[in-house]
């Protein structure tokens, strides 16, 4: 279970890189329709406490 929980934060490590790619996509994207939602999801993707958040609350990636 230890290790389970030291994998899961080592990728929450990851979010920068997850934040650069809905950076980079975001624009392309159809689906949040309008310029107002691309940029909350863009704001909201900033948030790089919320993955650890996740994973230190009990809640599991796999």
């Amino acid at each position: 279970m230890a290790v389970k929980k030291l994998v899961e934060l080592l990728l929450c490590i990851l979010h920068p890189l997850a934040v650069l790619l809905i950076w980079v996509t975001l624009p392309f994207r159809s689906e949040p329709a309008g310029v107002v939602p691309k940029l909350a999801w863009g704001v909201a993707s900033i948030i790089s406490f919320v993955p650890f958040l996740y994973v230190l609350t009990g809640h599991d990636f796999f």
